[in-house]
């Protein structure tokens, strides 16, 4: 059994996990600056950004679209 996936499936889900990514940043990126304004002046909004980012990458390696 193999251990690793072959190379172009691979690079396929890959692209089919930054597409959902993609897909989501409007979203992400809205939430992010409504959650700013209720957080200290010290939280700068592009960091809220970047760990949704982090997370929504997260998420996508165990996403299945079959389900």
């Amino acid at each position: 059994m193999l251990k690793e996936p072959p190379k172009a499936y691979a690079q396929m889900l890959k692209k089919e996990q930054d597409e959902l990514v993609l897909s989501y940043m409007p979203a992400l990126r809205a939430m992010a600056f409504r959650l700013k304004e209720r957080l200290p002046s010290s939280i700068d909004v592009n960091d809220l950004i970047s760990i949704g980012v982090e997370e929504m990458i997260k998420l996508s390696r165990r996403y299945d679209k079959e389900q």
